[in-house]
């Protein structure tokens, strides 16, 4: 077998392992957003991060990257509301048409809906990435290096790989952690994950500097 047609099928394979992963990990996802909270205690060591964040923050920082939850994707409206103490410019995903691409824009008031019935600022004001120095991102399931899987559109792989400045972290329920998350080279990581349970260094690169500097009050596993 030629190596393009070796690559060809190596990706189908892992396109086939990522749709199937999906399909599982959405009635997960479906399930845990019925009967698990998500609380203020569930973002303990959220100072931790974001003073963690400032030490290390070269040039201009000051934003950071989240996202108006939907349907039965992790609650951000707390998160949100906290995060506001540390970093008062929040900026989101919006659906740029004139561009027709997705950029950061900054967190304002009013809101409109935009593609799929997720709400974004009725204008929208770009935000560069290199002013943000620490994003919260979504995902349907994430495993021990970071390895994260979404929708399989690719907008937050597009959008974090201009942030490899940054900390990312993935949030998602407790239940969505895998040990293996199915990943090519277009993949972008995340560096840590926040669940109902526990924050997580996972990134093998970032572990040991976030470990010493995010996770000193380390959030325990709860029952």
């Amino acid at each position: 077998m030629s190596s393009d047609k070796a690559q060809a099928a190596q990706a189908a394979k892992i396109a086939a392992k990522k749709a199937a992963l999906r399909e599982r990990m959405r009635a997960i996802r479906s399930e845990c957003a019925k009967t698990v909270a998500v609380t203020e205690e569930t973002f303990a060591p959220l100072p931790g991060f974001c003073e963690a964040v400032k030490e290390r923050t070269i040039g201009d920082g000051g934003w950071c990257g989240t996202y108006l939850s939907v349907g039965d994707e992790f609650q951000t409206a707390v998160l949100n509301r906290l995060l506001r103490r540390d970093y008062p410019n929040l900026c989101v995903p919006c659906w740029d048409a004139g561009k027709g691409v997705y950029v950061w824009g900054a967190l304002t008031e009013p809101l409109a809906e935009g593609p799929h019935g997720i709400p974004q600022p009725a204008v929208i004001e770009p935000i560069p990435p290199a002013a943000i120095d620490l994003a919260f991102v979504p995902g349907l399931a994430f495993d021990r290096l970071g390895n994260r899987l979404g929708h399989g559109g690719g907008v937050y792989d597009r959008l974090l790989a201009e942030l490899d400045h940054a900390l990312v972290v993935g949030l998602c329920y407790n239940r969505q952690l895998r040990d293996k998350v199915p990943a090519t080279v277009d993949d972008v990581p995340v560096d840590m994950v926040i669940t109902e349970r526990r924050a997580t260094a996972v990134r093998r690169e970032s572990t040991s500097y976030w470990k010493a500097r995010v996770l000193r009050r380390p959030l325990g596993a709860r029952p």
